[in-house]
């Protein structure tokens, strides 16, 4: 149980902050985090509908009532497929979930418009409030995107003007990242290696169980 008199280091830092020194954080965020490209996510908007994130008590790659439960790595193939690279290309980067709680629904564990990638530094900033309003009204300005709940994003008090790292994919590379994911989603649903997905193992799913949530 928690100390109610427990120090609030977040809200220590909030309070520590100007006004300036918030906005520039968010500036920061904005010109640092990485989005996928609006034309891909229109055609494909979940990569492996048949994942979701793994609870503490339920084992790696293991089938719980139809769905197979992962860690990130679904979700980081997924998004740097989306901007047309390997997950091998790009170092120090995290990828996070707009919508944190959302990594326990298949609909929104791989669904583009939740993801972002930020550098290792930067990370633990989207999880900050300032910040993850931030992150989530851009999603929903960019993808239309609401989250599980599909409530309508206000615009936060400061919104960045800056985003610089928003992926722009040529039309012939646009065509061949949308056939790419298209055949994952199609053939890969449960992230499953390709040769088990091809039968060459013989298909053999884990054991499906039902586990109750952490």
């Amino acid at each position: 149980m928690k100390d109610q008199h427990a120090i609030d280091l977040d809200y220590e830092m909030n309070k520590a902050l100007s006004l300036v020194g918030i906005k520039q954080l968010l500036d920061l965020i904005a010109q640092n985090s990485w989005w996928v490209p609006k034309q891909v996510y229109d055609k494909v908007k979940v990569v492996y509908p048949g994942t979701r994130r793994m609870h503490s008590k339920e084992g790696k790659r293991t089938v719980v009532d139809g769905i197979r439960v992962w860690t990130n790595e679904p979700a980081i193939r997924a998004f740097w497929m989306a901007c047309g690279k390997r997950p091998e290309q790009v170092q120090n980067a995290n990828i996070c979930h707009i919508y944190e709680s959302s990594v326990y629904d298949p609909l929104h564990f791989t669904n583009l418009a939740n993801l972002t990638a930020l550098p290792k530094s930067l990370e633990s900033l989207s999880e900050w409030e300032p910040a993850s309003r931030v992150l989530k009204y851009h999603s929903f300005k960019r993808y239309n995107y609401a989250g599980p709940n599909g409530t309508v994003v206000t615009e936060p008090d400061y919104y960045p003007s800056r985003w610089d790292h928003e992926v722009v994919l040529s039309s012939g590379q646009l065509d061949k990242v949308a056939s790419e994911l298209e055949h994952q989603r199609r053939t890969r649903a449960q992230y499953r290696r390709p040769e088990e997905a091809n039968g060459a193992l013989g298909d053999v799913e884990a054991p499906t169980r039902r586990v109750i949530p952490s």
